[in-house]
């Protein structure tokens, strides 16, 4: 009997022990919420059923004594730990001690924008271009509002790239994620109906809280969007920038109407102005109040706000260049138009390019605005631009360098001069001349002809259209890193559109006009994806047809028996992908 009991209590001991070990540590109602530092306003501890935060990231709670007038808590995390002591609060004002230093006064959020006490006058740094990163921790409370869903953060990498990452929600709503940035940057979060722009700095930590049920909308956000990016809600950041994030997401929204609600509603360019002008003065007067409201404002979130209502307006009023009623041709019917884009909107800031979301469009839409000056001569009504022939100049170039021994350079100096004065002469018009000049020109056409051709002449009139297109930014922009950036913008679009590799000619003019790494290794990192598809191994190569041998066909019925030819008495799968190819087949 007396075994029997020693086995009973032994066993028992056990079980009391595992039970002991197994029960989680509960968080007391008293503390449950997000409690900000009386003194500078900061969120520094979230103490949750489940977990805390604090110091920029998650804890589990070791163990919650509680004393006469206090608690003392132990957080974990891995290896480490953090000792603090609280005084037993009401809810409404507490104290905490961290790691046995003096006590501060905390209180509970209840989602009411805080403003700062003290001014913060920091500038934001200008972009190094050199790749860091940016740690954002987050926490969704009652993230089953929303059912399961990654959480998305997107952002504009170099004016043309939209870039987005997602990381995974746990179980309990949390979740880390890494993002690449080259410089303090906007980026866009994106979860349900959490739809929040932040300005981050390179190699910051940032944690983030937000209630899932403060996204739902109301009868009156869907009456009004205005109500649901403006009214309070639950939503916090921690971390050494967190005052920027918290200023800027309870800044208002702007809300202007852009150029598809305002073209044709408008008499002319100068009414479309002042719509807009009227907009973005609406926009300014509404935080203003804000800024009253809430001084003082840090300094870089004012700068991010107002630089980002007022490129804003810049890329309306330049959006105006598609509103046929506003212009006369390709200008606008009004000199004082641009006058005013000219002289109230810089186009050398290249932080304004990463912290604002309109900047590099309103760039963008300006150079190209003044390209289409150069579209001058019409054809049957219609305005077009002279495309120069580069080919007689590489040629030239080349016959210099001694490429071509057979010819002496006095002809090609000779094309070179008078297919200058035949291309004036056609953008002019001017008949006569020019059937002055034409036994010439086809004489040095028909005997340069096969040097012409060479490959080596048209890669290098290729790059040397190239230099002379990016000529508009040279002209248009001076800040050498913004000039940079739609250079490198501008060989992304022409990997991108002609699907194929920059030649020798054309890197060396890369290599010429962009010095910053970054945007040399991304068109090199896109250039390497089309060398690859180039030298690949392709499945049926004879199947491939060299179009230069069906380019004396001009009959659609002979061209189609022809290409048809080889493969009597099989399938063969016609994909029509061009309206000129029906036409054609019709």
């Amino acid at each position: 009997m007396k075994k029997k009991l020693l086995i009973f209590g032994c066993l028992l001991l056990w079980y009391l022990s595992v039970w002991a070990d197994g029960k989680s540590v509960s968080c007391p109602t008293a503390l449950l919420g997000n409690w900000m530092n009386k003194a500078t306003h900061e969120w520094e501890y979230g103490f949750y059923e489940d977990f805390a935060v604090a110091r920029t990231g998650f804890w589990n709670y070791k163990t919650i004594k509680e004393r006469k007038k206090r608690l003392e808590v132990i957080l974990e995390n891995g290896t480490q730990e953090i000792h603090l002591k609280i005084r037993k609060t009401d809810g409404k004002l507490s104290a905490i001690s961290f790691e046995g230093e003096p006590f501060e006064e905390f209180f509970l959020w209840n989602k009411c924008f805080l403003s700062y006490p003290l001014p913060d006058t920091t500038s934001f740094p200008q972009p190094t271009f050199e790749e860091d990163t940016v740690t954002l921790f987050g926490y969704i409370r009652h993230a089953e509002c929303y059912g399961k869903r990654n959480f998305t953060v997107s952002w504009s990498e170099f004016g043309e790239d939209q870039r987005e990452i997602s990381a995974d929600i746990d179980s309990l709503g949390r979740f880390c994620m890494k993002i690449p940035v080259y410089s303090s940057q906007l980026i866009f979060l994106d979860w349900g109906k959490l739809l929040r722009r932040i300005v981050v700095t390179p190699g910051e930590t940032l944690l983030m809280y937000v209630d899932a049920k403060d996204l739902i909308p109301t009868e009156e956000d869907r009456k009004d969007r205005k109500f649901f990016f403006q009214r309070d809600r639950d939503l916090l950041f921690m971390g050494e920038q967190a005052r920027l994030h918290n200023e800027f997401t309870h800044c208002p929204y702007s809300f202007m109407r852009d150029m598809g609600e305002l073209c044709g509603k408008v008499p002319g360019d100068m009414a479309y102005l002042a719509a807009v002008r009227s907009d973005y003065e609406s926009c300014v007067q509404e935080m203003k109040a804000v800024e009253q409201k809430y001084a003082p404002l840090s300094r870089r979130c004012l700068e991010a706000v107002y630089s980002g209502i007022k490129y804003e307006m810049a890329w309306i009023l330049m959006q105006g260049r598609f509103c046929p009623s506003l212009k006369r041709g390709n200008a606008f019917k009004s000199p004082e138009y641009m006058a005013f884009v000219d002289q109230n909107f810089s186009r050398d800031s290249v932080l304004y390019y990463f912290i604002t979301r309109d900047y590099g469009s309103f760039i963008r839409d300006y150079t190209g605005y003044m390209n289409d000056q150069s579209w001058g001569w019409l054809y049957d009504g219609v305005r077009g631009k002279f495309l120069k022939d580069w080919k007689p100049k590489a040629l030239q170039l080349l016959v210099r360098e001694g490429k071509f021994p057979r010819l002496t350079g006095k002809e090609c100096d000779r094309y070179v001069v008078l297919r200058g004065m035949f291309d004036r002469l056609l953008e002019r018009q001017d008949t006569l001349a020019l059937q002055r000049l034409l036994p010439e020109k086809m004489g040095l056409d028909s005997m340069l002809r096969p040097f012409l051709l060479d490959t080596r002449v048209q890669e290098l009139a290729q790059a040397l259209h190239q230099q002379e297109e990016l000529r508009l930014y040279d002209t248009l922009l001076s800040q050498p890193a913004l000039r940079e950036i739609y250079t490198a913008n501008y060989f992304m679009d022409y990997l991108k559109h002609d699907r194929t590799t920059l030649n020798a000619f054309q890197l060396e003019l890369m290599e010429k006009k962009i010095s910053i790494p970054c945007l040399k290794r991304r068109i090199m990192d896109q250039n390497a994806v089309y060398e690859k598809l180039k030298n690949q191994q392709i499945d049926y190569p004879e199947s491939l047809k060299n179009s230069a041998d069906f380019v004396d066909i001009t009959d659609a019925d002979q061209l189609w028996e022809t290409l048809l030819a080889p493969y009597r008495g099989k399938a063969v799968v016609v994909d029509f992908w061009g309206p000129g190819a029906i036409l054609a087949k019709r």
